[in-house]
């Protein structure tokens, strides 16, 4: 499956991303604390297609708080992979971060299907759509440094580490502190103050 967004309106998708993206920092904030963006993918998507845009900036942004053990890079400067499972608007707007940069490091989007090694990735985004799947697609991970993200209700209740869940019409992180340690994650205390944390065992 393309990974493409909309190939009759690329060229427009891909400016609005970038203006978005370079706004991230502030946006991040804002939308958490209850600022909503409703900003059109493309018309057949239907309006909430800008609550998945306003979604993929955030994780963009979440990214820069995020540290992941050093000996799992072997280069100074190596590629962050993120894995895209399911189907569904979230996986339409993850695509557009391939090729951009966070921290120094390019992005790569790649999608995978169950038979996949998801320990090849260093974040694991999970469509909503695929809620039967979490269990597994958490079991397959392991012990392995993967940051997992998803948009499902309950996700990080779960065991799943960050959950942006929607709350009428705001944009809330929701975070699993126990999960992240047990994956040698470290999150920033930045953007734990912005989260609510549903598990912090020590």
């Amino acid at each position: 499956m393309s990974l493409g967004v909309n190939s009759s309106r690329p060229k427009a998708v891909a400016k609005r991303m970038t203006l978005l993206l370079r706004r991230v920092p502030l946006l991040a904030l804002v939308v958490i604390t209850g600022w909503f963006c409703p900003i059109s993918l493309r018309a057949e998507d239907t309006a909430a297609t800008g609550e998945y845009q306003v979604k993929v900036a955030m994780i963009y942004n979440i990214l820069s708080y995020v540290d992941w053990p050093a000996e799992l890079f072997s280069t100074e400067n190596p590629p962050l992979t993120i894995c895209v499972y399911g189907n569904g608007p979230l996986d339409r707007v993850v695509t557009t971060l391939n090729g951009r940069q966070q921290k120094g490091r390019p992005l790569t989007v790649r999608k995978i299907s169950t038979g996949e090694d998801v320990n090849k990735c260093q974040v694991l985004v999970i469509n909503a759509s695929e809620k039967a799947q979490i269990a597994t697609l958490l079991g397959k991970i392991g012990s392995a440094a993967v940051l997992t993200i998803s948009d499902l209700n309950g996700f990080a209740e779960v065991g799943g580490m960050i959950e942006l869940s929607k709350e009428r019409s705001r944009i809330r992180l929701e975070i699993n502190l126990t999960a992240a340690r047990q994956h040698r994650i470290k999150i920033s205390s930045q953007l734990l103050k912005l989260a609510r944390i549903v598990r912090d065992d020590r």
